[in-house]
């Protein structure tokens, strides 16, 4: 036993003598820093972790890499690196780190899987697909974990986990959907201050979520959330704005919110910006402006974006069938249905006339019209 632990002591020693097993471990301990959940039961400790809207990309992809790099089997890296991945939108990439912690077994990652498929961002919308890896999280004890962690967390006073809990009940992601505790937890992160937290409980007022509607409120909610620098509060203000709800309508001013949002690198801004200037709503129609909207958005993984750069490229003067596909296959291979729709149509008609034969082209034509004569609300 004795001669056991000398031998142990000897190894722990070379390894922390060896410069490369140095090296390795400050390159994790850098993705920890930018990247490790304060859901994940299995950070280190003493590394409080960041939430998913408060991951500094440009800090934590490369970092992340570097460690992946390092230690290429660790399912917490792999996991971390999706994260990093998904604050810098590249979408299709976050699966793909998420798709490998979660083979080898890492609840987290099984769970951010999950929403992936769900939602469809970055890969094709599956809802059976995700709710098997839901059901796969919760069998594993990984949601238990997670949610534990997110109470503590919050009852230690961390608005962002309060956050955390609230839209998990209100998206019934792991947890019951309730409308009345997600906003109880809403509430509780407002009073403390927190942005998301005050958007959240405007879109309960905008939309009736377990409350009566109230336009007039939901828009006092916002402004307070875009006061403290929330781009989706900014957002939501210009689309009451465009529309004239619980304020008169008013383009410029719609135009303003927008362009705040999107100086605040919100892509969902940038596509409001871009219909803006392509209908011609409160400035002269020019699609130049628009396609550069539209670009920035694209350029920050956006498919809706790369799906409209491809109609532009379609219907425009002249018109660009190769572009057209290029910016469809970019949509479709990160889980656009619409793109997928242009591309049968793109293959079916060939010279692009109006009638279109492939499955669900009239739903793709009416969806193409409907947003053409309204502002979009992603």
């Amino acid at each position: 036993m004795r001669g056991t632990l000398v031998l142990i002591g000897i190894a722990l020693c070379t390894a922390i003598a060896d410069p490369a097993f140095a090296q390795d471990q400050a390159v994790i301990a850098a993705c920890d820093r930018a990247a490790a959940s304060h859901a994940d039961p299995n950070r280190p400790a003493g590394v409080a972790g960041v939430v998913p809207w408060k991951i500094d990309a440009a800090v934590a992809v490369p970092a992340c890499e570097a460690a992946v790099k390092a230690a290429p089997d660790d399912a917490r890296m792999l996991y971390q690196l999706g994260r990093a991945y998904g604050a810098a939108k590249s979408y299709a990439a976050a699966v793909a780190q998420y798709t490998k912690a979660d083979q080898l077994g890492y609840g987290p990652a099984t769970f951010n899987l999950a929403g992936h498929y769900k939602n469809g961002s970055g890969v094709a919308a599956d809802l059976s697909r995700a709710k098997a890896l839901l059901d796969k999280a919760k069998s594993s004890g990984a949601l238990a974990s997670m949610k534990l962690a997110w109470e503590v967390a919050a009852a230690s006073g961390d608005t962002d986990a309060m956050v955390a809990l609230g839209w998990a009940h209100e998206w019934d992601w792991g947890l019951p959907k309730d409308y009345g505790i997600a906003r109880g937890w809403f509430e509780k992160a407002a009073a403390g201050g927190n942005a998301s937290a005050m958007t959240s409980i405007g879109v309960h007022y905008e939309s009736g979520f377990g409350v009566s509607k109230d336009v007039v409120a939901a828009r006092g909610w916002y402004e307070k959330a875009a006061a403290l620098g929330d781009a989706a509060a900014m957002r939501n203000l210009g689309i009451l704005h465009a529309y004239g709800l619980g304020t008169p309508l008013d383009y410029a001013a719609a135009r303003d919110w927008w362009e705040k949002a999107a100086n605040a690198r919100d892509t969902k801004a940038m596509m409001d910006l871009a219909w803006l200037h392509w209908a011609g709503k409160g400035v002269p129609k020019d699609d130049g402006i628009a396609r550069g909207w539209y670009e920035k958005a694209a350029s920050q993984g956006d498919a809706a974006a790369m799906e409209r750069l491809g109609y532009m490229s379609s219907s425009g003067t002249p018109v660009d069938y190769v572009a057209a596909r290029d910016w469809w296959e970019k949509a479709a291979n990160i889980g656009n249905t619409l793109a997928m729709m242009d591309l049968g149509w793109l293959h079916a008609e060939g010279k692009g006339r109006e009638y279109r034969r492939t499955m669900g082209s009239r739903a793709a034509g009416m969806n193409r019209r409907q947003r053409e004569a309204t502002p979009p609300r992603w």
